[in-house]
């Protein structure tokens, strides 16, 4: 009887701890599945701290790009707070000065194509005077669109292209007028070519110019 007391004892020990092991492997696991999350966020992080800093940095470029774009005008316009009653002046009348400006930078580069132009053509023939004026013409307008575009007229208009064929149809009427004129001035009354051309064809140029540009090309971004 003693032994097979023992002999039960044991079996129900050896049961009790079969039962003991297998109610400890349930809770064992979500320790491991844990440990598998807590890898993957710790995984992941790098991935959310790179996407954000390639945000940060294109956001910064921007901010330096903007920066750099202004900083011209801004000395400009701090330059010009020493005197207030040119400060008062440019602000009132800042897009007919400014596009003087242009318009005299636009004018250097289209003489000076033309004084290329000139110098391995003869202008006193009709032809070789309307290929110079022509050649003018081209530099004149492809160096002052983006100009008038930027920083006299401000236009946002985001069809360029088309706003560029516009630009370049006003220019073209105007061209017509400045060959006319030139062609009447230094062809029919055998005047000097660069007298007729500063002091008659431009000035009409530059007037009909601007009246275009205001009224016909930029002046309908608002």
């Amino acid at each position: 009887m003693n032994e097979d007391n023992k002999s039960t004892e044991e079996t129900l020990q050896i049961a009790g701890e079969i039962i003991e092991q297998t109610a400890a492997e349930p809770e064992s696991k979500p320790e491991k599945d844990s440990a598998k999350e807590s890898v993957n966020v710790t995984a992941g992080e790098p991935a959310t701290e790179k996407v954000t800093g390639s945000k940060t940095e294109q956001a910064i470029g921007q901010t330096d790009d903007a920066a750099r774009r202004r900083t011209l005008e801004d000395k400009f316009r701090d330059w010009l707070r020493w005197w207030p009653w040119a400060h008062k002046i440019f602000c009132k009348y800042e897009e007919i000065l400014v596009y003087l400006v242009v318009g005299v930078l636009t004018t250097i580069v289209s003489w000076g194509a033309c004084f290329v132009a000139e110098s391995l053509l003869d202008s006193s023939d009709t032809f070789q005077n309307f290929i110079i004026n022509t050649i003018g013409w081209i530099a004149g307008v492809c160096f002052g669109y983006p100009l008038n575009r930027s920083w006299v007229f401000k236009s946002t208009n985001p069809h360029i292209l088309k706003e560029f064929g516009g630009f370049a149809g006003s220019r073209l009427s105007t061209w017509f007028l400045d060959i006319f004129i030139m062609w009447l001035t230094v062809n029919v009354f055998n005047w000097n070519y660069w007298i007729c051309k500063l002091c008659i064809s431009s000035v009409l140029v530059t007037i009909l110019n601007y009246v275009f540009s205001k009224v016909l090309i930029f002046g309908k971004k608002k």
